[in-house]
């Protein structure tokens, strides 16, 4: 973001001003930030010289009611931009603030400015006290706490009539108009039908979760305690005081995640299904036998093509079709086939169910035996020594398992190798390839572990990646795109990390050439066509993506596609993204409802600082309190 403002201040200044355009540097500050004309800094960089969380409960516990020393304290704590008076403040993306509380929203309120701008083309997503952050930050002293804003301006969740008066003080708004001279931008939505093998995904998904819903509902009635709810969505930061209703909802959202990432492709489900927290190695085997019944029975395509709305969806992008119709590989919308990797899967299980894995043994030679049984080297030596130090009519012949209700011979041995090994192989080995790096060789991975599924395949035996509905058709649509249109470039945007790694690794070995990218704060004029993989829990973040390409500069017709499943997880997002668009109209007035007349007491009462009277009644509540005392 920092890189793209130095770029815009280079192309519309003069030499001399824009060479006084510098992005920050902790190890690099001082004088030569304080002579130039606009310093850029990131979010992560504020955050960083924001103090801690401890370090500010004690400041609080120790000057909160000493503005001055607390000042003085806080500046010895705090990072160089948060010890500058800066004549004006700018914040880009300033919806990365809209998170109440959070360290982003608290850095930027504890910088020193004269002056305070908030841009975003998304002041709110999901409901309206995200509003509330901008008015902190900008200093606004009539709109009084987050609970007097609550009350006042907010009814059912919709703004009330009285909101129009601040807002139109607060914001100044600009719109895509004619006069901007944008080309025309084609939104069209493609549904498409999930396959079979994705039902029995989320099949096995729904029994596991609604497993320990209904094991938690049982616990509660036994204990005689009250069910409480908070609702609790993937973009929400609004807390919900607990009713007597259900306190199971976050399982109930983590189970919809689980279903979006198997519509999205299976490999989004690697914790899921590898990880000892989740599905044990039979209900793992179930899935495998469910997967088992209709393999091979309907290609992706096929399945796709059975469905009555075909032609009026997908069935326009038939050049892209018949492409991949044309190539053998199985992944572009063939045969469903994933068993290789569930093996892999099921070897993983059994080695945590084997004693070795009750006891986190760190050996990487693993031995199997006929029994099934697998035994790391330094448990194997350690059963053998055991039979050694026997008496000579206990000893047998032959080792016996260890593992309890089995005690068969240990015959047969087998090495073992796992997807863990083999990713450890891959990363040691400098000339492996992931799966999935773009032109640049880069590549994304997600925050907490290595992606096995992929790294693995880099070092180990090929693991073809199974088709999937949503990849397939979004396939159908860029190779549709390439070949009628192959000087335009376009944009996809998916909501997880497996899912574009496979994009880019079917894209790579067709040979056409991708690049990593992010979904805000970039201007991608030079492409002019969107595809959105997943959809978003609410509009503004798809509108987001799609306004990267839409925007000043952009020279041609844009086109945007959504692949949208006919799963109900599908419905239900859909179904919030028109609640919440109700939320974001009514707030911007884009809903087309009269403004409401306000005289002149009302605007008086309206713009009157509001943070006094809130102290003088806690002042007053507590005196109240002594003298109760």
């Amino acid at each position: 973001m920092a890189t793209q403002w130095l770029g815009e201040a280079e192309k519309h200044w003069h030499a001399d001003a824009s060479s006084r355009v510098a992005i920050y540097n902790s190890a690099n500050r001082g004088l030569k930030f304080a002579k130039q004309l606009i310093v850029l800094a990131t979010y992560a960089q504020l955050r960083h010289e924001f103090p801690k969380k401890e370090q500010m409960k004690i400041l609080e516990s120790q000057y909160g009611d000493d503005n001055e020393a607390y000042a003085q304290e806080f500046k010895k704590k705090a990072g160089f931009l948060l010890q500058i008076n800066w004549f004006r403040v700018i914040l880009d993306e300033a919806h990365s603030i809209t998170r109440w509380a959070g360290r982003t929203f608290q850095a930027c309120c504890a910088i020193k400015a004269q002056h305070r701008w908030a841009l975003t083309g998304t002041p709110i997503s999901n409901n309206v006290l995200e509003f509330y952050p901008y008015a902190v930050f900008t200093k606004c002293a009539f709109i009084g706490s987050r609970r007097l804003f609550q009350k006042e301006y907010i009814d059912k969740g919709l703004t009330t009539d009285d909101f129009d008066t601040p807002l139109s003080y607060l914001m100044y708004r600009g719109t895509a108009d004619k006069s901007l001279n944008i080309p025309k931008t084609v939104v069209q939505d493609i549904s498409v039908t999930t396959s079979q093998e994705e039902e029995v995904l989320c099949s096995i998904i729904n029994e596991y979760y609604d497993k320990h819903i209904s094991e938690y509902k049982e616990a509660k009635e036994k204990a005689a305690m009250p069910i409480y709810e908070r609702e609790q969505d993937e973009n929400e930061t609004r807390k919900v005081e607990p009713t007597k209703k259900r306190l199971w909802r976050p399982i109930e959202a983590t189970k919809q995640l689980r279903i979006r990432q198997a519509l999205s492709h299976p490999y989004c489900l690697e914790n899921f299904l590898m990880g000892s927290e989740y599905l044990d190695g039979q209900e793992v085997r179930e899935l495998v036998l469910g997967l088992e019944e209709i393999r091979g029975k309907k290609s992706i395509i096929e399945q796709l093509e059975a469905d009555d709305g075909w032609k009026a969806s997908l069935g326009q992008y038939d050049v892209g079709i018949d492409a991949l119709k044309d190539r053998d590989e199985p992944f572009f919308g063939g045969v469903f086939n994933m068993s290789k990797i569930l093996d892999m899967v099921l070897l993983q299980h059994a080695l945590q169910e084997s004693e070795c894995g009750k006891n986190n043994c760190s050996s990487q030679d693993l031995v199997r035996f006929k029994c099934g049984h697998i035994y790391c080297r330094a448990c194997l030596f350690e059963l053998m020594a055991q039979s050694s130090n026997q008496l000579d009519g206990q000893r047998t012949s032959a080792l016996k398992c260890s593992v309890s209700s089995c005690g068969q011979d240990l015959l047969g041995r087998q090495p073992v190798v796992t997807l863990e090994m083999m990713a450890a192989k891959a990363i040691k080995n400098k000339t492996s390839v992931e799966l999935g790096k773009d032109v640049l060789n880069n590549t994304v991975r997600p925050r907490a572990e290595e992606p096995l599924f992929f790294m693995a395949d880099s070092s180990g035996p090929r693991f073809i990646p199974p088709p999937s509905t949503r990849v397939t058709a979004t396939m159908a649509v860029a190779m549709t795109w390439l070949s009628e249109a192959p000087q335009d470039k376009m944009i996809i945007f998916t909501q997880f990390i497996p899912t574009l790694k496979i994009l880019g690794y079917f894209f790579r070995y067709l040979g056409i050439s991708t690049l990593k990218s992010g979904g805000q704060a970039h201007n991608l004029t030079v492409a002019n066509r969107v595809i959105l993989v997943d959809p978003w829990w609410n509009k503004t973040a798809e509108k987001q993506a799609i306004g990267r390409v839409v925007r000043m500069g952009q020279k041609k017709k844009t086109y945007a596609v959504r692949i949208i499943t006919n799963h109900r997880v599908d419905d239900r997002v859909l179904h919030l993204q028109r609640t919440k668009e109700i939320t974001v109209a009514r707030m911007l007035q884009d809903d087309g409802h009269e403004r409401f007349h306000v005289d002149d007491k009302r605007l008086a009462d309206l713009f009157k600082p509001k943070v006094m009277e809130e102290k003088k009644k806690e002042k007053k509540s507590k005196k109240q309190s002594l003298t109760f005392e």
